[in-house]
């Protein structure tokens, strides 16, 4: 089938009822659209269904009457259409205008005083009735059925077929997008987020493992922290810093000195006996108060001759014996006494 049947000239036989047939095939473009005869001043006239020719014209799901509106003198007047009833109305002001998603555009019509001045007509435009939700058309798609009229398909049900596609195609994007941010709606957004990364989750993945637990966490290198002030005494973690801080506080050097001493003054000897060292670094601490010693306690050997209250180690005896001969010295008598009374 040809569309439109074209009319001779001269007009074939029945080129009224061509033209008729022709029309009626466009019907559903005309609904809403402005009716020029019915339309006078500051009313509008659209077409619609009317009672005289019994046909019904639809829109999204809708039948659609022919009606008027009143326009308002020297304003800017939006004509829109509610997609949820198909109701037609006018306003001075562009709320339901830019609201693309509640309502259609049909026209933008300027009035002077008393009569039209200009008309823009925005039904195939962006959210007009043309298109989906948001673009224009009917929120939501009617199933459209098809007639097989014997080796063609009727035009004006395949007309209502395409009418209805922009409306099918918006809602199955709609579902797509959902309520996605205007930044991430689109797979080319959402691919930049990612890095454009094919393996986002492994490598996510991979990084997260080098990452310590908070629970015994086994750290490696050279661990940084956040230098507590001077005197904390609680869990935080101490760094170099502040124990170096805290020894300088207690007496700034390698070993305390007498006069840091005093805050030890409760500290027993037996407390500080497995911490300290004497003054010569080379063993556990002898205090002066009668210790009793055990093991084999040393000294450092006296000079011959030494006669103090310095402690004499064997090896300054022997010396002392051996330079007395046995004898002749008070030690060597001494010795001689204790021998002969041990013998038999």
């Amino acid at each position: 089938m040809t569309f439109p049947v074209e009319i001779t000239s001269p007009p074939q036989d029945g080129a009224p009822i061509v033209l008729n047939r022709n029309l009626a095939v466009l019907a559903h473009q005309s609904v809403y659209a402005q009716n020029e005869s019915g339309s006078s001043g500051l009313v509008w006239a659209y077409y619609g269904s009317t009672a005289s020719d019994g046909k019904s014209v639809r829109w999204g799901g809708f039948t659609v009457s022919a009606g008027t509106l009143t326009l308002t003198a020297s304003s800017t007047n939006y004509i829109v259409v509610l997609r949820s009833t198909g109701a037609i109305s006018v306003s001075t002001a562009s709320t339901n205008w830019d609201d693309t998603t509640a309502y259609a555009r049909v026209y933008k019509v300027t009035a002077g005083a008393t009569a039209v001045s200009s008309v823009e007509d925005h039904r195939a435009g962006a959210g007009g009735l043309g298109g989906g939700a948001g673009g224009g058309g009917a929120a939501a798609a009617e199933d459209v059925t098809i007639t097989d009229t014997g080796g063609y398909y009727a035009s004006a049900d395949v007309e209502g077929a395409l009418q209805e596609v922009p409306a099918i195609a918006a809602a199955a994007v709609a579902a797509v997008v959902d309520m996605a941010p205007g930044a991430l709606d689109t797979l080319n957004e959402l691919a930049a987020a990612l890095g454009d990364d094919a393996n986002f989750a492994a490598t996510t993945a991979a990084a997260l493992a080098l990452k310590a637990p908070l629970a015994s966490p086994a750290l490696t290198g050279t661990p940084t922290a956040p230098t507590a002030a001077p005197g904390t005494n609680t869990t935080q973690v101490a760094t170099t810093a502040f124990v170096e801080a805290a020894v300088a506080s207690a007496g700034g050097g390698d070993a305390l000195t007498s006069g840091t001493l005093a805050q030890f003054a409760a500290t027993t000897s037996a407390q500080l006996r497995g911490v300290l060292t004497d003054e010569t670094g080379t063993g556990s601490a002898v205090f002066a108060d009668s210790p009793a010693l055990t093991g084999t306690p040393t000294a450092p050997t006296a000079a011959p001759g030494t006669n103090t209250t310095q402690a004499a180690t064997t090896a300054f005896v022997a010396a002392a014996v051996a330079a007395g001969g046995g004898g002749g010295s008070s030690i060597g008598l001494v010795l001689a006494l204790q021998s002969g009374l041990s013998r038999p």
